[in-house]
């Protein structure tokens, strides 16, 4: 199965969406702006994920270092 994910970072928060092929919704989160709880909650679908696109605001550079690491 291919998914693909979405993180939506606002300043306080972060929404995270995972589709499928179909663009079916398999998941979605808000979360505060916490690398731990975003990682967190992207972890179990990070083996399968495809593609992660990122709508960004300030604080992307900690999400963006951080879902890289998941990489290593």
């Amino acid at each position: 199965m291919q998914l693909y994910a979405g993180l939506d970072l606002h300043s306080t928060n972060t929404y995270i969406g995972i589709l499928d092929q179909e663009f079916n919704r398999i998941f979605k989160k808000r979360v505060s702006n916490n690398l731990e709880l975003i990682l967190q909650a992207l972890k179990p679908f990070a083996s399968i994920c495809n593609l992660v696109r990122v709508h960004v605001c300030f604080v992307y550079l900690m999400v963006f270092n951080g879902v890289k690491a998941l990489d290593t």
